[in-house]
């Protein structure tokens, strides 16, 4: 028998059998092994013979297809059996689809074992090359990690190599102040003066420079009061429904995701309870958007929901009120919490009120109220 352990065929005779039979001998794990082909002709041995062969083959295939070392299985085989499994089960799967898209038109057929420091921050050479920011180049790479990292877990891969990222960006420290609030606040009313006639909008006024009137405030102050994201605000409608966020005026509070959907890392409120100056604001706005069956949504234009019209009339309301043009939607989130520390709310209330975790309200925001930490000075340390 050959030393390699392939299979052969052996006539052997069996104790208490008058006439050899025909058996297939190989060596596997230090043992040998027979398999009778229960036939005494050659010709018939042969034939069961080469079927042992390739099913023994087609084996040796589906097991190199499944469990494969880097070298042999290449990024965009992780890719799309990660996008597989994430596509029923994650909500913003066209994040993760596009980033996708992005790491396989850099690297493509490219093996995993080529996942090495110097080959990953060759990829991010490329991303700064096309103004990409590290936080973006670190998500990007974030998912290729997690795609090994599930082959892995599938049993597809036999180990997954370390993948370099850049390190984490510093958290954006960008909050207004209460008088940057208010001018946002009158800027992203504004209207140019050629529409106005004697105090009023003439009726040349185009449509979405009037509704804008209206439906910006309220997203600003909407935002401003419940700290929370930009998607769950826009998100948010009049009656109880089953994909979205709504608000209950009769009971003063705001669910900003729905009891039917799960939550997400970035977590929504349910059940915050709405503020005073919110909720008058509230109760105007549902004349010119609640329908008469109680539905519809919060901030719309034209009977719609808000979508990239948005983002285009709230960098137009920063310019005019003079403010920094990085200013976002979600500094609006960020000043909401510290004015509300800076007003002397406990951190452990604020961390409730707004869906966040302590350790985010103390880590991100505590320090933009100065007493926040002013009882301890006044402690007696002495030893009792």
């Amino acid at each position: 028998m050959p030393r390699d352990g392939t299979p052969t065929l052996r006539r052997i005779r069996r104790r208490g059998k008058l006439r050899p039979t025909w058996y297939i001998q190989y060596r596997e794990g230090g043992k040998r092994h027979l398999i009778s082909t229960h036939t005494r002709d050659r010709s018939e041995a042969e034939i069961e013979f080469a079927k042992f062969i390739a099913a023994r083959k087609d084996q040796e295939q589906e097991i190199a297809s499944y469990l494969a070392t880097p070298d042999r299985i290449s990024i965009r085989e992780c890719l799309v059996a990660y996008l597989e499994d994430a596509e029923p089960r994650v909500k913003r799967f066209e994040n993760i689809a596009i980033r996708a898209t992005t790491l396989d038109n850099h690297f493509g057929e490219t093996r995993v074992s080529s996942l090495t420091r110097s080959t990953c921050q060759g990829y991010a050479a490329a991303r700064r090359h096309k103004n990409m920011t590290d936080g973006t180049i670190r998500c990007e790479l974030g998912t290729l990690n997690a795609a090994v990292r599930f082959m892995v877990k599938e049993g597809k891969l036999t180990f997954a190599p370390t993948i370099w990222r850049p390190d984490q960006p510093p958290q954006h420290d960008r909050w207004l102040t209460r008088s940057q609030l208010a001018a946002l606040v009158r800027a992203a009313r504004h209207v140019e003066d050629r529409y106005w006639v004697d105090g009023k909008l003439s009726s040349k006024t185009p449509r979405q420079l009037k509704e804008r009137r209206w439906y910006l405030p309220l997203f600003i102050l909407l935002t401003y009061y419940s700290a929370q994201r930009r998607t769950a605000v826009l998100q948010l409608q009049w009656q109880r429904n089953l994909m979205s966020g709504y608000v209950d005026l009769e009971q003063r509070r705001l669910y900003a995701i729905s009891n039917e959907v799960a939550q997400s890392q970035k977590r929504r409120v349910y059940g915050q309870p709405i503020a005073d100056k919110l909720l008058l604001l509230l109760r105007y706005a549902a004349k010119r958007t609640r329908r008469e069956d109680g539905s519809g949504y919060l901030i719309e234009c034209g009977g719609r929901p808000i979508t990239q019209t948005l983002r285009i009339s709230f960098k137009g309301a920063v310019r005019r009120a003079g403010l920094d043009p990085k200013v976002t939607p979600h500094t609006l989130l960020h000043t909401g919490i510290t004015h509300l520390l800076q007003s002397g709310a406990n951190v452990y209330d604020v961390a409730a009120y707004v869906g966040k975790s302590v350790q985010v309200i103390q880590q991100v925001y505590a320090h933009h109220s100065p007493d926040h930490l002013e009882h301890l000075a006044s402690l007696d340390r002495r030893a009792r």
